[in-house]
Parts: structure tokens; C-alpha cells; sequence
């Protein structure tokens, strides 16, 4: 089953009012050191104290996506004549270079939250800001979606796995909540944790089709939430040997080469 949000601050009323934020373990580093309150709290409001590492690290990357392209276009001014043109006497009749405005479909990304139990808060938090920083570099360049998934096992019967998403705004980019919601281990393991365990009986487990095949169940699970493998892409859980932990920098760049190349995108982990 998937269940959808229309936005984060729903995900976090919805957690608050049904009282799931009690806490599966007493070690508070394990969720950022916030406690359930704290967490719902930061949700709503969002938090760009990660704002400025994520702009550092835009520094340290490719970003020039080349999603827009230059054309000659007839103007009043620009670099030469069309010859012809002048003689008749055009009034644009000059020639100069000009991005074209990309009208094609917002590229939409989905960040998976769900991590390894022995990930800390700290591993959770550097791997929210590399993404931060695609999404950003990204939305300098091409209309986005930005969208997080929660994923788990299930305890409803007939069910293997339990599915829960929301959009971030990103008209313009809710920086706030996206530096929270993708950063923050207290969010994941006090509200979306607290959620499932609610819903589906999520035991804190992974869900069945993850376990035999991971990079085919992400393939299809970014199908089944309305995505194109040809030019969207869904980010995988946080496990150990992630590119994307192991090297944050060099997944960004990865990731922006295979837009910028025009290659199917798909599962980015």
C-alpha cells in the first residue's frame, strides 16, 4: 500500500495527532537528539541551518547542467547582421546567442528515508545535504519535484511492504523543510517510523521484494509512484557501501553527469 501526503506539515499532524512518536530505543543520537515533539515541531516550521553546507558543497561539484541550449535569435542589437536582412532594412535584423527556455517536464526526484538501523544521525545527515545539493543545482537549471519516500515492511495481511510519500514544495524550493526532512534521522525514526508502525505494522524491517532485488524493487517502485526511469530518479535507502555515503561529492557529480548526457536516470543508489 502507499500512502500519500499532500505535503510535509501533513505527514507531521498527522504523526502528532495520533500519538505514534513514542520512541523504539533511549538512545537519542540515534534521532538527531530530538525527541517526537521536536521532530514535529521542525517539520512544520523547517530549518535551514544546513542551507549554507549544502551551497558549500555546490561549489565542490559540476553544476552546469546543460539543460538549456544557446540559439540565434533576431534582435535589435547582437554580435552581427544577417546581411540580407539589413539591406532590406528589418529592424531586428541583428543576430546574437540566447538561452532557449526549456519547456520540457519537471524532473521529478524521490529521496527514500529509509536507512539501515546502524547508520547514525550524523552518516544521515551528510547524505541529506549531498542531496539537498542536487536538488538544488538542479533547480537552478530545470523545474523539479521533490518528493520523500518512506519505506518498510508490513504486518496487514496480504501485504509485504508499507509505502508512505509527500511532496516538499518546490515552486519555489521550500529549502526549510527539504534541509530538515532530508537531514534529520529524528524525522525518519520518530515520525515516519512512528507511522508505519501505526499503519502497517511496520516492524523496522525491509520489505520483501527489497530484500531479494534491491536495485529492480526501487526501478519499480518509482513507477508505482508515478515516476519515468527515463527522466526521473529515485534515490535508494542509506545502507552500507553507498556511493552516496562513502562519497557525497562524487555521487552529486554523478548524478548531474547522467542528466546532463541524457541518460535514463532511474534508481540514483
Amino acid at each position: 500500500m502507499i500512502r500519500r501526503y499532500d505535503c510535509i506539515a501533513a505527514v507531521a499532524r498527522d504523526a502528532k495527532s495520533r500519538a505514534v512518536l513514542r520512541s523504539p530505543s533511549g538512545r537519542s543520537d540515534w534521532f538527531s537528539g530530538e525527541t517526537g515533539l521536536e521532530s514535529v515541531s521542525l517539520a512544520l516550521r523547517g530549518d535551514t541551518r544546513l542551507v549554507p553546507d549544502a551551497e558549500r558543497l555546490l561549489s565542490q561539484i559540476d553544476a552546469a547542467i546543460d539543460v538549456q541550449h544557446r540559439e540565434l535569435i533576431a534582435d535589435r542589437v547582437g554580435a552581427y547582421p544577417c546581411v540580407p536582412e539589413y539591406l532590406q532594412g528589418v529592424p531586428d535584423c541583428m543576430r546574437r546567442r540566447a538561452p532557449v527556455e526549456n519547456e520540457a517536464a519537471p524532473v521529478a526526484i524521490y529521496v527514500v528515508l529509509a536507512c539501515s538501523a546502524s547508520i547514525d544521525a550524523a552518516t544521515l545527515l551528510r547524505r541529506g545535504v549531498a542531496i539537498l545539493a542536487l536538488a538544488m543545482a538542479l533547480a537552478r537549471h530545470r523545474p523539479i519535484e521533490l518528493n520523500i519516500v518512506h519505506i518498510g515492511d508490513s504486518n496487514t495481511a496480504g501485504e509485504t511492504e508499507s509505502v508512505m510519500v509527500a511532496p516538499i514544495n518546490t515552486r519555489p524550493l521550500d529549502l526549510a523543510s527539504a534541509a530538515y526532512v532530508l537531514t534529520s534521522a529524528g524525522f525518519v525514526r520518530h515520525v515516519c517510523f512512528g507511522l508505519q508502525m501505526a499503519d502497517r505494522g511496520f516492524t523496522g524491517g525491509w520489505p520483501a521484494d527489497w530484500r531479494v532485488n534491491k536495485p529492480a524493487y526501487f526501478a519499480g517502485l518509482l513507477r508505482r509512484l508515478g515516476g519515468d526511469p527515463a527522466r526521473d530518479i529515485i534515490i535508494g535507502s542509506a545502507d552500507h557501501g553507498d556511493e552516496l555515503l562513502a562519497d557525497p561529492v562524487a555521487w552529486v557529480n554523478g548524478q548531474i553527469a547522467r542528466f546532463r548526457d541524457g541518460a535514463e536516470m532511474g534508481v540514483a543508489a
